[in-house]
Protein backbone atom coordinates (compact mmCIF):
# COMPACT_ATOMS: atom_id res chain seq x y z
CA UNK A 1 0.00 0.00 0.00
CA UNK A 2 1.08 3.60 -0.52
CA UNK A 3 1.77 6.07 2.29
CA UNK A 4 0.08 8.95 0.52
CA UNK A 5 -3.22 10.67 0.98
CA UNK A 6 -6.06 10.57 -1.46
CA UNK A 7 -5.94 14.37 -1.33
CA UNK A 8 -3.23 14.23 -3.99
CA UNK A 9 -4.88 15.25 -7.24
CA UNK A 10 -4.74 17.64 -10.14
CA UNK A 11 -8.17 19.11 -9.35
CA UNK A 12 -7.13 20.39 -5.96
CA UNK A 13 -3.94 21.89 -7.38
CA UNK A 14 -5.89 23.59 -10.19
CA UNK A 15 -8.35 25.07 -7.66
CA UNK A 16 -5.50 26.36 -5.50
CA UNK A 17 -3.71 27.98 -8.44
CA UNK A 18 -6.93 29.67 -9.50
CA UNK A 19 -7.78 30.84 -5.97
CA UNK A 20 -4.37 32.42 -5.37
CA UNK A 21 -4.33 34.07 -8.80
CA UNK A 22 -1.37 32.10 -10.17
CA UNK A 23 -3.35 30.83 -13.16
CA UNK A 24 -6.62 32.00 -14.68
CA UNK A 25 -9.48 29.80 -13.39
CA UNK A 26 -10.74 28.80 -16.84
CA UNK A 27 -7.19 27.97 -17.98
CA UNK A 28 -6.46 25.87 -14.90
CA UNK A 29 -9.76 24.03 -15.24
CA UNK A 30 -9.27 23.45 -18.95
CA UNK A 31 -5.79 21.99 -18.48
CA UNK A 32 -7.08 19.79 -15.69
CA UNK A 33 -9.90 18.43 -17.84
CA UNK A 34 -7.55 17.87 -20.77
CA UNK A 35 -5.26 15.88 -18.48
CA UNK A 36 -8.14 13.63 -17.42
CA UNK A 37 -9.00 13.08 -21.09
CA UNK A 38 -5.53 11.69 -21.82
CA UNK A 39 -3.65 14.90 -22.58
CA UNK A 40 -0.55 16.25 -20.87
CA UNK A 41 -0.47 15.89 -17.08
CA UNK A 42 -1.39 19.17 -15.41
CA UNK A 43 2.10 19.94 -13.97
CA UNK A 44 3.79 19.31 -17.32
CA UNK A 45 1.25 21.46 -19.16
CA UNK A 46 1.67 24.32 -16.69
CA UNK A 47 5.44 24.35 -17.09
CA UNK A 48 5.65 23.81 -20.84
CA UNK A 49 2.97 26.42 -21.53
CA UNK A 50 4.98 28.92 -19.50
CA UNK A 51 2.17 29.49 -17.00
CA UNK A 52 4.43 28.61 -14.05
CA UNK A 53 8.12 27.96 -13.65
CA UNK A 54 9.23 24.56 -12.40
CA UNK A 55 10.28 26.02 -9.06
CA UNK A 56 7.07 28.01 -8.60
CA UNK A 57 5.00 24.92 -9.33
CA UNK A 58 6.98 22.85 -6.83
CA UNK A 59 6.56 25.54 -4.16
CA UNK A 60 2.80 25.63 -4.66
CA UNK A 61 2.52 21.83 -4.51
CA UNK A 62 4.54 21.71 -1.29
CA UNK A 63 2.36 24.40 0.23
CA UNK A 64 -0.94 22.75 -0.69
CA UNK A 65 -0.09 19.12 0.05
CA UNK A 66 2.49 19.65 2.85
CA UNK A 67 5.18 17.58 1.18
CA UNK A 68 8.97 17.90 1.19
CA UNK A 69 10.77 19.42 -1.79
CA UNK A 70 13.58 17.07 -2.92
CA UNK A 71 14.64 17.80 -6.54
CA UNK A 72 16.96 15.40 -8.36
CA UNK A 73 19.68 18.04 -8.75
CA UNK A 74 19.95 18.30 -4.95
CA UNK A 75 19.33 14.68 -3.94
CA UNK A 76 21.11 11.74 -5.54
CA UNK A 77 18.56 9.08 -6.56
CA UNK A 78 19.68 5.46 -6.28
CA UNK A 79 19.84 4.13 -9.85
CA UNK A 80 19.69 0.53 -8.59
CA UNK A 81 16.09 1.12 -7.55
CA UNK A 82 15.06 1.46 -11.19
CA UNK A 83 15.08 -2.34 -11.51
CA UNK A 84 12.22 -2.55 -8.97
CA UNK A 85 9.75 -0.76 -11.23
CA UNK A 86 8.37 -1.00 -14.74
CA UNK A 87 10.48 1.41 -16.84
CA UNK A 88 7.56 2.43 -19.03
CA UNK A 89 5.49 3.39 -16.00
CA UNK A 90 8.23 5.61 -14.57
CA UNK A 91 8.80 7.29 -17.94
CA UNK A 92 5.10 7.86 -18.57
CA UNK A 93 4.53 9.57 -15.23
CA UNK A 94 7.97 11.14 -14.73
CA UNK A 95 8.63 9.38 -11.42
CA UNK A 96 12.15 8.98 -10.01
CA UNK A 97 12.83 6.53 -7.14
CA UNK A 98 15.05 8.24 -4.56
CA UNK A 99 15.83 5.85 -1.72
CA UNK A 100 14.63 2.62 -0.11
CA UNK A 101 14.08 1.78 3.54
CA UNK A 102 12.93 -1.81 3.74
CA UNK A 103 9.65 -1.96 1.81
CA UNK A 104 9.31 1.83 1.77
CA UNK A 105 10.54 3.67 -1.33
CA UNK A 106 10.69 7.45 -1.50
CA UNK A 107 9.50 8.59 -4.92
CA UNK A 108 10.22 12.01 -6.44
CA UNK A 109 7.19 13.33 -8.30
CA UNK A 110 7.38 15.77 -11.25
CA UNK A 111 5.60 18.38 -9.19
CA UNK A 112 2.68 16.12 -8.44
CA UNK A 113 0.98 12.99 -9.78
CA UNK A 114 -2.49 11.67 -9.04
CA UNK A 115 -3.00 9.52 -5.96
CA UNK A 116 -4.26 6.70 -8.18
CA UNK A 117 -0.96 6.73 -10.06
CA UNK A 118 1.02 6.18 -6.86
CA UNK A 119 -1.46 3.51 -5.83
CA UNK A 120 -0.96 1.65 -9.10
CA UNK A 121 2.82 1.88 -8.72
CA UNK A 122 2.61 0.47 -5.19
CA UNK A 123 0.41 -2.41 -6.34
CA UNK A 124 2.66 -3.28 -9.30
CA UNK A 125 5.86 -3.22 -7.24
CA UNK A 126 4.42 -4.58 -3.96
CA UNK A 127 6.17 -1.73 -2.18
CA UNK A 128 5.09 1.21 -0.06
CA UNK A 129 5.51 4.54 -1.86
CA UNK A 130 6.28 7.80 -0.05
CA UNK A 131 6.02 10.78 -2.43
CA UNK A 132 8.16 13.91 -2.32
CA UNK A 133 8.07 16.90 -4.66
CA UNK A 134 10.51 17.39 -7.51
CA UNK A 135 10.50 19.37 -10.74
CA UNK A 136 9.04 18.44 -14.13
CA UNK A 137 12.13 19.16 -16.20
CA UNK A 138 14.54 17.81 -13.59
CA UNK A 139 12.80 14.43 -13.44
CA UNK A 140 12.49 14.28 -17.21
CA UNK A 141 16.21 14.93 -17.72
CA UNK A 142 17.24 12.40 -15.06
CA UNK A 143 15.05 9.65 -16.53
CA UNK A 144 16.28 10.37 -20.05
CA UNK A 145 19.85 9.91 -18.81
CA UNK A 146 19.37 6.80 -16.69
CA UNK A 147 16.33 5.08 -18.14
CA UNK A 148 16.32 5.43 -21.92
CA UNK A 149 13.97 2.77 -23.41
CA UNK A 150 15.38 0.31 -25.93
CA UNK A 151 13.66 0.77 -29.29
CA UNK A 152 13.46 -2.58 -30.99
CA UNK A 153 13.73 -2.38 -34.73
CA UNK A 154 15.09 1.16 -34.69
CA UNK A 155 16.57 2.45 -37.96
CA UNK A 156 20.07 2.37 -36.49
CA UNK A 157 19.72 -1.30 -35.67
CA UNK A 158 18.52 -2.10 -39.15
CA UNK A 159 21.49 -0.22 -40.58
CA UNK A 160 23.89 -2.25 -38.46
CA UNK A 161 22.29 -5.45 -39.69
CA UNK A 162 22.86 -4.42 -43.30
CA UNK A 163 26.46 -3.48 -42.51
CA UNK A 164 27.07 -6.85 -40.88
CA UNK A 165 25.56 -8.65 -43.87
CA UNK A 166 27.72 -6.68 -46.28
CA UNK A 167 30.81 -7.47 -44.23
CA UNK A 168 29.95 -11.17 -44.23
CA UNK A 169 29.62 -11.20 -48.03
CA UNK A 170 32.96 -9.44 -48.48
CA UNK A 171 34.62 -11.89 -46.07
CA UNK A 172 33.30 -14.83 -48.09
CA UNK A 173 34.67 -13.39 -51.35
CA UNK A 174 38.34 -13.51 -52.24
CA UNK A 175 40.35 -10.33 -52.78
CA UNK A 176 39.93 -10.57 -56.58
CA UNK A 177 36.23 -11.33 -56.35
CA UNK A 178 35.68 -8.54 -53.90
CA UNK A 179 37.35 -5.94 -56.10
CA UNK A 180 35.42 -7.09 -59.16
CA UNK A 181 32.18 -7.15 -57.22
CA UNK A 182 32.67 -3.53 -56.20
CA UNK A 183 33.11 -2.37 -59.82
CA UNK A 184 29.78 -1.19 -61.28
CA UNK A 185 28.45 -2.99 -64.30
CA UNK A 186 28.50 -0.94 -67.53
CA UNK A 187 25.74 -2.69 -69.39
CA UNK A 188 23.95 0.55 -70.20
CA UNK A 189 25.50 3.31 -72.32
CA UNK A 190 26.66 6.47 -70.68
CA UNK A 191 24.11 9.18 -71.37
CA UNK A 192 26.78 11.85 -71.42
CA UNK A 193 28.72 10.18 -74.24
CA UNK A 194 27.64 10.99 -77.83
CA UNK A 195 26.13 8.11 -79.73
CA UNK A 196 28.42 6.38 -82.21
CA UNK A 197 27.25 5.94 -85.83
CA UNK A 198 23.91 6.82 -87.43
CA UNK A 199 20.78 6.53 -85.40
CA UNK A 200 18.18 3.86 -86.04
CA UNK A 201 15.76 6.49 -87.31
CA UNK A 202 18.30 7.60 -89.92
CA UNK A 203 19.00 4.04 -91.00
CA UNK A 204 15.33 3.37 -91.55
CA UNK A 205 14.55 6.65 -93.32
CA UNK A 206 17.65 7.28 -95.41
CA UNK A 207 17.05 6.18 -99.06
CA UNK A 208 20.59 7.02 -100.23
CA UNK A 209 22.37 4.38 -98.27
CA UNK A 210 24.29 1.97 -100.50
CA UNK A 211 22.91 -1.27 -99.14
CA UNK A 212 23.58 -4.66 -100.77
CA UNK A 213 20.68 -6.25 -102.64
CA UNK A 214 18.50 -8.65 -100.79
CA UNK A 215 19.50 -12.29 -101.27
CA UNK A 216 17.42 -14.33 -103.78
CA UNK A 217 16.66 -17.95 -103.21
CA UNK A 218 15.53 -20.16 -106.07
CA UNK A 219 13.09 -22.86 -105.29
CA UNK A 220 14.47 -26.24 -106.12
CA UNK A 221 12.16 -28.81 -107.53
CA UNK A 222 12.24 -32.25 -106.11
CA UNK A 223 13.30 -34.94 -108.51
CA UNK A 224 10.59 -37.41 -109.06
CA UNK A 225 11.58 -40.83 -107.98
Amino acid sequence: MAHHSQRLGFSRLADHLADCGKVEPDVAQGLCEASRAGGQPLPQALVEEGLLSDWDLAREVCEVFHLAFVPVDVAKPDTELLSLFEPGFLLEHGLVPLARFGDLVTMIMPGIVEADTLGSLAALSDLTIQPVVGTVQGNKAWLAKHLTPKNEGAPGEWGSLFDEGDAAVKAALGPDQESSAEEPLSLLPNKTEPSQGPSMARLLGDEHLDLPPAPHFEEQKRESQ
